[in-house]
């Protein structure tokens, strides 16, 4: 019984251990950091995924924008919270995104 423990003990330190490394989001033109390691960007991007650009900050809100791979887009970037950012597109309408689905556009 007591080796049962010792492994779960084991498997919980090491699950702890892996939530706690996260990777940082991608980082977008002319990157600044808030607290949270969030990054905020102005200039044009690339999309690196199909996404969609929803109304509020939540998968259930309303899509009113969706780019794929390979668009490119001039817009303004800032964190809403550690995995929603706000962009204001150039020539779109403004919107949140899950995660970061943009880079540079070198």
């Amino acid at each position: 019984m007591k080796r049962r423990n010792l492994t779960q003990l084991a498997c919980l330190a090491l699950v702890i251990t892996g939530c706690a490394t996260q990777q940082p989001v991608s980082e977008a033109t002319a990157p600044t950091t808030d607290q949270r390691g969030s990054v905020s960007a102005e200039g044009t991007v690339v999309a690196t995924r199909h996404f969609q650009l929803r109304s509020a900050p939540s998968v259930s809100a309303k899509t009113v924008a969706q780019y794929r791979k390979g668009d490119l887009l001039d817009a303004s970037i800032k964190p809403y919270d550690e995995i929603w950012h706000f962009i204001k597109i150039d020539s779109g309408p403004d919107g949140y995104i899950f995660g970061m689905p943009l880079l540079p556009a070198n």
